[in-house]
């Protein structure tokens, strides 16, 4: 099975918690090293209500990974 935006969207939505952000520490305890660095350089800073620093917006970065946007 080839993975979706939506399917990598929930994945990281569980590895967040629920929330609609995932931190830099939560990356770094879930990911191998190499794969949280590379998410950390790519993914954009979460904008929305309840974020702050350290705090990355996966949905954007999923769809831009799938090709629905720029990465």
């Amino acid at each position: 099975d080839l993975d979706t935006a939506e399917q990598i969207i929930e994945s990281f939505r569980v590895l967040a918690a629920g929330k609609p952000f995932i931190t830099a520490d939560e990356l770094r305890r879930e990911l191998p090293a190499d794969q949280a660095e590379y998410c950390l350089h790519k993914m954009p800073p979460f904008q929305g209500a309840g974020g702050g620093p350290n705090c990355f917006d996966y949905v954007s970065f999923s769809h831009r990974l799938y090709g629905q946007t720029d990465l």
